[in-house]
């Protein structure tokens, strides 16, 4: 949620947050008009790109030891009407004087953190699709401790 926060502050608009609609037939995503969730720890780096974010209303959840503010989406679901195709899947984590660093996944990887936390239509056909969209498309991992080159290297990912 905080690099969504972060790339939309950079000119890119988001199509989803934490949930993703993967379109069974063409793999395409498609918008999802949900508001990013900003946990706590993304406050001081977020309000000055966000103002709004120092007054909003923070609910706690404790069954999932959470505290967020929510921010809403910036563009509207009427511009979003058709999917956008997915040419890769990059999974981006912070990690404090990590520098940055891009690199190839290794499917096994890839589909042990996608699974988890993913809804797979339970028909037979759908999950056939799954899979081979999954194996078709290239993973990667990004690791970050600097916001801005973070950004840059999101941007050169988007332009190949």
């Amino acid at each position: 949620s905080t690099v969504a926060a972060l790339l939309m502050a950079s000119g890119f608009h988001l199509l989803a947050d934490d949930f993703v609609p993967v379109d069974a037939a063409s793999g395409e995503v498609n918008f999802f008009p949900a508001a990013v969730s900003v946990k706590k720890n993304a406050l001081d780096q977020l309000i000055p790109f966000y103002p709004q974010l120092a007054s909003a209303t923070e609910f706690n959840f404790p069954g999932m030891n959470k505290t967020v503010r929510y921010l809403p989406p910036l563009i509207q679901a009427e511009n979003n009407t058709s999917g956008y195709p997915c040419k890769a899947l990059v999974f981006i984590k912070y990690q404090k004087d990590s520098g940055l660093k891009l690199e190839k996944l290794p499917k096994d990887d890839a589909f042990q953190k996608l699974v988890p936390d993913s809804w797979i239509s339970p028909l037979p056909e759908n999950a056939s699709r799954f899979l081979d969209w999954f194996l078709e498309i290239p993973c990667y991992r990004l690791t970050y401790s600097n916001n801005e080159m973070m950004v840059k290297t999101v941007k050169k990912l988007f332009e190949k």
